[in-house]
């Protein structure tokens, strides 16, 4: 009796042993952990005094350029009314030419980010538009791989003029 009481303790413990060199997790799978999926907002700070009090129209797009339309290139939007000393606003996600879109953009990469001066009451789109250069003078792409991404406007330049093709 004793020696089976002795071989069914040993046989717990070596279990237990085995659990926990194993590596028992909760069910997380193992392997790498992936980033959690969060809503991406923009942040400019340091706005020119031209863009003060202006309705103005965030643009992340993946190509740039005059002979592509807004719709054939925008990832995400963000608007805001009355633009202060710093721009903060929820990029939205832009999907089939909707810039009334509800849904916050979760998206992560490598992204053109265009400023466009809305007029007209916000129904069109002023001709200047000014781009991210970062200083360079000539358009780059920002990585958007957290849930706030902060740019300074001395970083953009006046690019082009606007001319979408909705």
């Amino acid at each position: 009796m004793k020696k089976k009481l002795f071989f069914g303790i040993a046989l717990v413990c070596l279990l237990a042993l085995t659990l926990v060199f194993a590596g028992c997790d909760s069910g997380g799978g193992g392997g790498p952990q992936k980033e959690p999926v969060v809503p991406k907002s923009l942040k400019i700070s340091n706005i020119s005094s031209e863009l003060t009090g202006k309705n103005v129209l965030v643009l992340i797009t993946n190509k740039f350029g005059q002979d592509v339309t807004i719709g054939e290139v925008t990832v995400a939007f963000g608007y805001r009314t009355d633009t202060g000393a710093t721009l903060s606003l929820d990029l939205m996600d832009f999907s089939e030419d909707d810039f009334d879109s509800e849904k916050k953009w979760t998206g992560s990469g490598d992204y053109y980010v265009e400023i466009a001066i809305l007029i007209n009451n916000g129904n069109d789109l002023d001709e200047d538009g000014y781009g991210f250069t970062n200083g360079t003078g000539s358009l780059k792409k920002v990585t958007f791989n957290k849930a706030v991404t902060e740019l300074s406007f001395t970083n953009f330049q006046k690019i082009m003029k606007f001319t979408p093709k909705n």
